[in-house]
């Protein structure tokens, strides 16, 4: 697949990425694999947390092999900048005989320019758009990785996702992702990932626990880094893959 099939607008928050274009992550999850994590709320279904909406975020990870392999556009929002957002909003109101009290398009207006905490104390509804204008965003560059830690993290991710499988956050588990085979919601996850620096001391303690974490939800655990076999070869990942003696079962899903 060449860069130029996939492009996402990405909008860069606090060393994340968030797709609000539900056409392009459906595209990013199908075509290129990477399937981040619906972090929004759903109108239709506010008093739960299993189902989530728009935006998509994507990991620091996810974002640095998308932006490497050309499928997104990475935009961030000028901070301060909420005149064009705030004319972008519009406030209705859901109480019977308030809107007889607006009087005529001067009222209007002005509503909606008020600030957002006002309507919601007096019972009215407030609609954000989910994208800002193309005056408040602006191309910027991305510097993720930075630390010795987050290059290597982002060499096993994208040695994992040329190796074909599917990536997404581990720390329910104990591990940094969760490897599937295939799509989530067609698989079941065979490794939890959990990234070390090559020289790093593990301790006893915390390779137990982070074994039997994984091999209680029926999953190996895959330990990885990365190291230079000299000064001026580059990183390989280097895996160590833990899995029970007697394995999972004769049920065992094979994969």
């Amino acid at each position: 697949m060449s860069g130029a099939d996939i492009v996402a607008r990405v909008s860069i928050l606090d060393g994340k990425g968030y797709v609000w274009d539900a056409a392009q992550a459906k595209r990013l999850r199908e075509e290129c694999r990477l399937v981040g994590a619906m972090v929004g709320g759903l109108p239709g279904y506010k008093m739960q947390t299993s189902v989530r909406g728009l935006p998509l975020e994507l990991s620091p990870e996810e974002v640095t092999l998308a932006f490497a392999k050309g499928w997104i556009h990475i935009n961030a929002h000028r901070s301060g900048d909420t005149s064009s957002s705030m004319a972008a909003c519009s406030v209705s109101n859901r109480q019977e005989g308030m809107h007889s009290s607006q009087g005529a398009e001067g009222s209007a207006e002005a509503a909606v320019m008020e600030d957002w905490t006002s309507p919601l104390s007096d019972g009215r509804h407030v609609t954000i758009p989910t994208q800002p204008s193309c005056e408040d965003t602006y191309p910027c560059s991305w510097t993720y990785p930075s630390s010795e830690l987050d290059k290597i993290r982002c060499i096993v991710f994208s040695d994992l996702h040329e190796k074909g499988f599917y990536m997404t956050g581990g720390l329910k588990f104990g591990g940094d992702w969760l490897a599937y085979p295939g799509d989530p919601l067609g698989y079941h996850a065979q490794f939890v990932v959990r990234v070390v620096l090559p020289d790093q001391t593990i301790h006893a303690l915390m390779f137990a626990s982070s074994t039997r974490e994984a091999h209680a939800a029926r999953k190996h655990l895959l330990l990885a880094t990365a190291k230079q076999v000299s000064d001026t070869s580059d990183h390989t990942p280097v895996y160590f893959s833990v899995a029970p003696y007697a394995g999972f079962g004769k049920d065992a899903r094979s994969l």
